[in-house]
């Protein structure tokens, strides 16, 4: 029975549509989508978790190419915070030393210069370092280093430890650290929350939680990747991780 005048409402059960980006998916067909790109951009999602996008970017670096040169070019004041990179250390990490450059600048600027001039080298992968600056890294310095990697079939990996705006790059990771599985008091793989900010060659807002197989030059997951708002970095982690890089 119905009131004269009052609409009637009907009450419908409807099956949602499945929501594709919760579906898990595997890292290793991403990476190998997004590893091509000429000009990919690494952030860290705190400044905590600095450490852990360097350590990201490097392993980037050695996966991307195994046999290519790996240039690394920073500002002398990344050096100073931090200190020189340790060859033990890097060994471990799996960094072939034989195969490494490393560019100590003066300033941002000649980093950028340095890193442009690597990429006409063929077999060569370019790290550069991006600090925070008065002088923000533009659109046009990005575009340079594009395209002068696609003239000569390189690639080039931004450091960004800046607030990266707007960039030519063809992907951006944001990198947080995540706690290592060691046996006991043993040192675990290197692990990272990686959240797929953009990508051209795909999907992105995609997240994974990975380790790094310094042995077989490979990352690893350490579970499902999933939606970034469900992968997130875990509660409790402390501000400053860099340990765990």
């Amino acid at each position: 029975m119905s009131t004269p005048g009052v609409p009637i409402l009907r009450l419908v059960r409807v099956n949602p549509a499945r929501d594709e980006s919760r579906i898990p998916q595997p890292f290793e067909p991403v990476r190998l989508a997004v590893s091509p790109a000429p000009l990919t951009e690494i952030m860290p999602a705190s400044p905590g978790d600095h450490a852990a996008a360097l350590g990201f970017a490097l392993s980037w670096a050695i996966a991307a190419s195994k046999d290519a040169v790996i240039f690394w070019a920073a500002p002398e004041r990344d050096f100073f915070e931090d200190g020189l990179p340790d060859a033990e250390g890097l060994g471990q990490f799996g960094v072939s030393l034989d195969r490494l450059l490393m560019v100590r600048a003066d300033c941002q600027m000649d980093a950028l210069w340095a890193a442009e001039e690597a990429l006409k080298t063929p077999q060569t992968v370019a790290l550069c370092a991006i600090s925070p600056s008065k002088k923000p890294l533009n659109l046009t310095a990005t575009r340079r280093l594009l395209l002068t990697a696609e003239r000569h079939r390189t690639r080039c990996i931004l450091l960004r430890l800046d607030n990266a705006g707007a960039s030519a790059a063809w992907s951006r990771w944001r990198i947080s650290a995540a706690p290592s599985a060691g046996e006991g008091r043993e040192l675990g793989a290197p692990a990272f929350n990686a959240h797929l900010l953009r990508s051209r060659a795909g999907p992105s807002g995609i997240s994974f939680n990975l380790t790094w197989d310094s042995v077989n030059h490979a990352f690893r997951p350490a579970d499902a990747a999933m939606d970034g708002a469900v992968a997130a970095a875990p509660a409790g982690r402390p501000a400053d991780a860099r340990s765990a890089a």
